[in-house]
């Protein structure tokens, strides 16, 4: 689905990841909803979504925190970030939504083991970020259909929405086990 040009010369080799850097994380504290994003911030990755979401649901379910962990990569992205924080400052929800720098990937893992939910909001090609989460056994919650395709749904319809997606997951109780 990445790359969906079959041909003689093209070669699947996967996402390039070193899964002994991100080992399973089987026991997980549900009293709190940790939310996670980690990756790059551009517009593309619809992280202001995120945010109106996760606003809208702290009023049901204060136990939500929410953290951003990664930079930008373009200089169009600097700005879309200083918009970002300026939304959390204006709607005063910095005490549960933070933004950290990229770490290195050696570290990505130990920080990620305090989190329980990677929320992902990117539509184009499958995210190496879905796969390391999911190789950390966070759940996830995406509207990616690449990743949905192999994965599964928290909705079972086939259109879906970040919205719609959080809402299955907090009606599951897989989330428990």
């Amino acid at each position: 689905g990445s790359f969906p040009f079959p041909g003689k010369k093209v070669n699947a080799i996967g996402q390039g990841i070193d899964f002994s850097l991100f080992p399973a994380f089987k026991d997980r504290d549900y009293t709190k909803l940790n939310f996670v994003h980690f990756g790059r911030i551009d517009e593309s990755k619809g992280i202001h979504e995120i945010l109106e979401i996760l606003m809208s649901l702290k009023q049901k379910l204060p136990n939500i925190n929410l953290t951003f962990i990664g930079g930008p990569a373009r200089p169009e992205s600097i700005f879309y970030k200083g918009t970002l924080l300026n939304f959390v400052e204006k709607n005063q929800i910095s005490s549960w939504v933070k933004f950290m720098n990229p770490i290195p990937r050696n570290e990505l893992a130990e920080v990620l083991s305090q989190y329980n939910i990677f929320i992902h909001n990117f539509q184009g090609s499958l995210d190496k970020t879905l796969l390391e989460a999911t190789a950390l056994l966070l759940d996830v919650i995406t509207i990616n259909e690449e990743y949905r395709k192999i994965f599964g749904s928290w909705k079972s319809d086939s259109y879906t929405s970040l919205a719609l997606e959080l809402d299955g997951f907090l009606k599951s109780d897989l989330k428990f086990k």
